[in-house]
């Protein structure tokens, strides 16, 4: 139909092309203070991973007393989700990345993988682990540590 259509507009297509596309999702969440992270990653996001995320958050975090902050969107917020007690979340606008600490690591992560093409998904998985991997505490603290954003979460753990 598309092909009638640019033809009958005098337009012939150079060619129709299907892209297949792979993706996953990788959680975090890094203490602003320290640089102490905690990532992993998924197939697909879902209130099932998040929920996961949130429990393995709290495993390896058992005798701290932690804030973490989520994105207010559905997956997040789903009401079969529950919270570890030594783990309160705070609740972010679901498209305000800019307040999200992690997010700024992910857009650095995002500026090492622009350009870069991948065979397939997992090779795109190993090298997102092994940048993931390379940054060290003091870097991560300096890319989510901002003062600002520290008090706020402060003021959640209050």
């Amino acid at each position: 139909m598309r092909r009638r259509r640019l033809a009958a507009c005098g337009v012939q297509p150079v060619g129709l092309v299907q892209h297949d596309f792979e993706w996953c999702s990788v959680d975090g969440a890094v203490a602003p203070t320290t640089g102490e992270r905690f990532c992993l990653e998924w197939p697909s996001l879902h209130a099932e991973t998040c929920q996961f995320f949130v429990e393995a958050f709290a495993q390896a975090f058992p005798h701290s007393w932690n804030s973490l902050l989520r994105e207010n969107r559905g997956a997040h917020t789903a009401q079969r989700m529950r919270g570890p007690a030594h783990v309160r979340s705070g609740w972010l606008p679901p498209y305000g990345p800019e307040l999200h600490p992690i997010e700024r690591v992910w857009r650095d992560l995002q500026d090492d993988l622009a350009w870069q093409q991948f065979p397939r998904v997992d090779t795109q998985q190993d090298h997102v682990s092994q940048l993931l991997q390379a940054y060290d505490a003091p870097t991560r603290q300096s890319l989510t540590g901002d003062a600002s954003l520290v008090e706020a979460m402060n003021a959640l753990g209050s």
